[in-house]
């Protein structure tokens, strides 16, 4: 059963437009790198995507309003006011460009477009599954494709593509054509996927690029960074740079007592087994000892049942030897008596 914000979430993404332009830079590349995350880019021809999410309920991407084609760069920012409901230096200007009657023709450029930020893994090939999750700046259109996908026309059951247990992959085709490349929507079998895909994901919000309100405004208006401003700049940077520095240290400090406590443990696993090695020994030691002195006793014993029998030996002749003389007495006896009474008659 899908978590009912989520199933209607994808009835309605469906449906989903742009409403706009889109760019590919609205994540802090730098807290990806970290958690070594890449990105993904739909390939010419076919592609294979399994969608996996931090996300419990709803939308299992975030959606993203970005201002393209920003200052004399063509720069990309978040549009604060669409995706945080926050005060947005580019919104702002446009309302003042509109107040000064400016065409829709030179706004339009300025307005926010959608995108989607998902983390998918690219179930293409074994290689590429090993790559892991990556993120992809998912235009609405393919956002749309996959919501269309998950819903049954026959019997409008929704499938939760992004479930680790009871989801599937995602094919689609892309075409080198103008418009809108994408097409050919269809879900592989159900299958579970492997804990690692999932698991440890970080927050969509934790890897956005926050734009500075004052710096988005500099830059839509042209104005040049003030004096104070690029000293703020400098004093930003280098305290970015001591942070970076103490943070490269801590970090150095907890490996170096992480290898600590793993020598420390190591040591204590070899003198733990040196202790029973050498409360072996001496149990070892202790017995040959008792058997030595076992069978000492047990000789000493021997030795004296020998001796007792060879008496009890010796006791026995002796008695049988006078038991024979006390007969052959008698019996001398007996015939001196028969003797005497053969005279007698």
């Amino acid at each position: 059963m899908v978590e009912e914000s989520r199933a209607k979430e994808i009835d309605e993404g469906a449906n989903i437009s742009s409403g706009g332009g889109a760019q590919y830079y609205f994540v802090d590349r730098d807290v990806l790198d970290r958690l070594g995350i890449n990105q993904y880019k739909p390939k010419k021809g076919d592609n294979f995507i399994r969608v996996v999410t931090p996300n419990k309920k709803g939308c299992f991407g975030k959606k993203i309003w970005q201002h393209t084609n920003v200052g004399a760069n063509g720069s990309t920012y978040l549009c604060m006011q669409e995706t945080f409901n926050k005060p947005c230096a580019v919104c702002d200007y446009i309302a003042e460009l509109r107040k000064q009657n400016v065409s829709n023709d030179q706004i339009k450029p300025l307005l926010p477009g959608l995108r989607i930020l998902l983390f998918v893994v690219d179930t293409t090939s074994r290689d590429t599954e090993d790559e892991g999750a990556k993120w992809f700046n998912c235009p609405p259109a393919i956002y749309s494709g996959i919501c269309g996908a998950s819903k049954d026309k026959r019997t409008k059951e929704i499938i939760d593509v992004s479930d680790p247990v009871n989801g599937c992959d995602v094919e689609f085709v892309r075409k080198d054509k103008k418009g809108n490349p994408y097409s050919d929507y269809s879900l592989g079998k159900i299958s579970s996927i492997p804990r690692e895909w999932h698991e440890d994901l970080p927050p969509f919000d934790d890897v956005l690029l926050i734009p500075s309100y004052d710096d988005v405004e500099r830059i839509v208006k042209g104005t040049p960074a003030s004096k104070d401003k690029d000293d703020r700049d400098k004093d930003r940077d280098k305290d970015r740079g001591s942070r970076e520095s103490r943070d490269d240290r801590d970090r150095d400090r907890d490996r170096d007592r992480d290898r600590d406590r793993d020598r420390d443990r190591d040591r204590g696993s070899r003198e733990s087994r040196d202790d029973r090695d050498r409360d072996r020994d001496r149990d070892r030691d202790r017995d040959r000892d008792r058997d030595r002195d076992r069978g000492s006793r047990e000789s000493r014993d021997d030795n004296r049942d020998r001796d007792r029998d060879r008496d009890r030996g010796s006791r026995d002749d002796n008695s049988d030897q006078r038991d024979s003389v006390k007969k052959k007495m008698e019996e001398i006896e007996e015939k001196r008596r028969q003797r005497n009474e053969q005279r007698d008659d």
